[in-house]
């Protein structure tokens, strides 16, 4: 808004060109508030509201320069630009409250976002335990099942080597007592024949190979599922617009707590007053730690542009 000092300035030019220069700044903040529902919205706004800063800053800049020095014959024209700049406050005060709810909200979305991925990381984790014991039981299992058939097997060798000895030794028993029968009888001639006689004995069974058991393989263990790289929901960029800082709030909350924490020396007596000056300093030096009964805090987002900055 620059526009040079006319020889006779009224009220009525300075509303004319103000108003031309402003427009409904109002209604397109409401309008663009309504509307913050992601960054791009949000970066509207904030550059809006920086633009409206620049205004705010060029409005009283030029009252300086064209009201001070004519303080006394162009007092309504000083009135008028208080009008202009409250309502401009206004309009900045709508911008920002918009701006610190949704960044508020952002906040609360980027942390449930957070809790989310931090859950499913953790369920991924147990699944993969439970599959990991499930795992090796089935592994122990198929090896202690290798070892048993393993032992039958060996256990029926053996036993075929016993029955093949024994009927080993029965021949040869039968064979001695023949050739001693022979020779009781004076049949020399018979007992050479007969210890030379093989009498065919019943072929043992073929010894039991070993079988490896034909249990399917078990698929691997898959590695365990990697940590979690948590993405915030809504990432903050950097905003040239606006500054954000939290502010710490109080007010009186019960003044019989309060005369009750200052008698039992839990708080200094300068509270019993509400003393905002001395509650207001430890408040904000203390922040979120501040106890004190009787006196209630929260903390405010407070949003304020940068001007310099042409919409």
């Amino acid at each position: 808004m620059d526009f040079e000092m006319t020889q006779v300035v009224t009220p009525e030019v300075v509303e004319t060109e103000i108003s031309e220069e402003l427009g409904d700044a109002l209604d397109r903040a409401r309008q663009i508030v309504a509307e913050i529902k992601d960054e791009p919205s949000r970066d509207a706004a904030a550059k809006f509201g920086a633009f409206v800063a620049t205004k705010e800053r060029n409005l009283k800049t030029l009252r300086e320069q064209k009201v001070t020095p004519l303080r006394k014959a162009y007092e309504g024209i000083r009135d008028l630009f208080d009008i202009k700049l409250r309502a401009l406050d206004s309009v900045k005060r709508l911008i920002a409250q918009g701006i610190s709810a949704w960044d508020v909200e952002r906040e609360r979305l980027r942390r449930l976002e957070k809790e989310r991925i931090d859950r499913e990381a953790r369920e991924a984790r147990e699944k993969y335990e439970r599959e990991k014991r499930a795992w090796e039981i089935e592994q122990q299992r198929l090896k202690d099942e290798a070892e048993r058939k393993e032992c039958e097997r060996q256990e029926e060798e053996r036993r075929q080597r016993e029955e093949v000895d024994r009927k080993v030794r029965a021949e040869e028993d039968a064979r001695l007592r023949h050739a001693e029968e022979a020779q009781a009888q004076g049949n020399m001639r018979k007992i050479e024949p007969i210890l030379e006689k093989v009498t065919p004995i019943a072929p043992a069974a073929p010894p039991v190979a070993a079988v490896a058991p034909q249990t399917p393989t078990p698929v691997p263990l898959p590695p365990p599922p990697p940590p979690a790289q948590v993405q915030a929901f809504i990432a903050k960029r950097p905003d040239v617009n606006t500054v954000s800082r939290d502010e710490w709030k109080w007010r009186e909350d019960d003044l019989g707590e309060l005369i009750k924490a200052v008698y039992e020396k839990r708080a200094p007596v300068e509270y019993l007053t509400f003393n905002k000056t001395e509650i207001g300093r430890d408040v904000r030096r203390l922040k979120g730690e501040f106890r004190c009964a009787g006196v209630k805090t929260w903390v405010e987002r407070n949003t304020s542009f940068r001007s310099g900055l042409e919409s």
